[in-house]
């Protein structure tokens, strides 16, 4: 079995954001000091790079090994419209390809599986497919695909997260979404490879990946017959999902591991990896298999124990600030389903507003980020990524 001649470990640094109640005012995040002590020094996440830099001769063939730092197994929900979890995300990005390519600054451009066009003016995005585009088994990725996908997470059948105010914000989607329409009246296949989506309002981040334009289809072809609440327990999201991706899954051990191979039919030629292994792995035992090279490549490798695995050798360390964040929240009552809001409860234990803000202030996060996750985490003092 031929192998890469070193491996990398990726890093993710995380922005953290606090707030308090409905209010930014006593809002707490981790914060890098700017000490010079040795913690933070060996953790300034902007002296990491992003990529791997390598001229030696591409192999032909070989297996990568590739490890996901988790302490769970994962979901294995293999479609973009119902996973829920970041590591199935990691699962799925050697076989599911987002639609839009994106920029440094995760803006849509041109170039991808498909262009988006924005009419401001009418309100109005086109989407047009590669002609050449077609899932990982060689059926055509058309816009019936693009539809469906649009149609499945706006049914009032899907459980899932994707639904909300940006498809909310498509002509007629309530009216579907309530069972008063069969159809969007706002999405239209313009032809086999084009979809017209209308748009109640536009705003600027519909020009950012992740702004309010869905990034996916869905193989509708593999979903025939199977209901809308089945679809998560289905074989196209649990055994055999299908993608246009450069590889597709060959075997899923459920929890544990999947095995992918090249995509035949990808639009930007067979890749040259004869296979990927990617395995989730304890974030306990970890660093002693890389002491002993069992893994080409390791994802999410945890930022609190950063000390023990920051020189390791025959590895290159990659990063940046993750495009995430957390935050402080505090129960303030009841979740009420109709208004789709909550019930104050004035009589709550943390009802009173100056309580809350003392409780962020209270929290030492300069303190937690420097000593807890050595730097890797820092203050989180706006919604769009630095």
């Amino acid at each position: 079995m031929k192998k890469t001649k070193f491996g990398m470990i990726t890093l993710l640094a995380a922005l953290v954001l606090g707030a308090c109640g409905q209010s930014n005012e006593g809002g707490t995040g981790a914060t890098d000091t700017g000490e010079s002590s040795s913690d933070a020094a060996a953790s300034d996440i902007s002296t990491l790079p992003l990529a791997v830099v390598n001229d030696d001769e591409v192999i032909e063939g070989g297996v990568l090994d590739v490890a996901v730092v988790m302490d769970t197994q994962f979901q294995g929900l293999f479609q973009w419209e119902f996973y829920q979890d970041a590591y199935d995300r990691d699962f799925m990005l050697p076989s599911h390809e987002y639609l839009f390519l994106q920029d440094e600054d995760f803006k849509i451009i041109d170039g991808g599986p498909a262009d988006l066009d924005l009419d401001v003016e009418n309100n109005k995005a086109t989407i047009t497919l590669r002609d050449e585009l077609k899932w990982s088994d060689g059926v055509d990725v058309t816009a019936e695909d693009v539809i469906f996908s649009y149609e499945v997470i706006g049914h009032q059948d899907y459980d899932g997260v994707r639904y909300n105010n940006d498809f909310t914000n498509i002509v007629g989607m309530e009216e579907y979404h309530s069972g008063e329409a069969d159809t969007i009246s706002g999405i239209t296949a313009v032809s086999d490879k084009v979809v017209e989506i209308e748009f109640k309002e536009m705003h600027p981040g519909m020009q950012q990946s992740g702004g309010a334009i869905w990034n996916s289809a869905l193989a509708k072809h593999t979903f025939e017959g199977i209901e809308v609440a089945d679809m998560p327990s289905s074989d196209p999201v649990r055994t055999n999902p299908v993608g246009f991706g450069p590889y597709k899954m060959s075997n899923i051990v459920p929890g544990e591991t999947v095995e992918y191979v090249p995509n035949e039919h990808y639009y930007g030629g067979t890749p040259t990896l004869e296979k990927i292994v990617m395995r989730n792995v304890p974030s306990a035992s970890i660093n002693e298999a890389l002491n002993a090279k069992q893994y080409d490549l390791v994802l999410k490798m945890p930022t609190d124990t950063f000390d023990t695995y920051q020189d390791m050798d025959g590895y290159q360390m990659l990063g940046r600030p993750e495009q995430s964040y957390t935050y402080l929240g505090f129960n303030l009552g009841t979740w009420n389903d109709e208004t789709n809001s909550v019930d104050f409860d004035p009589n709550a234990k943390m009802a009173n507003k100056a309580l809350r803000q003392a409780m962020g202030y209270a929290i030492d996060n300069d303190a937690i980020g420097e000593r807890f996750y050595h730097g890797l985490r820092s203050n989180g003092t706006t919604l769009i990524p630095p």
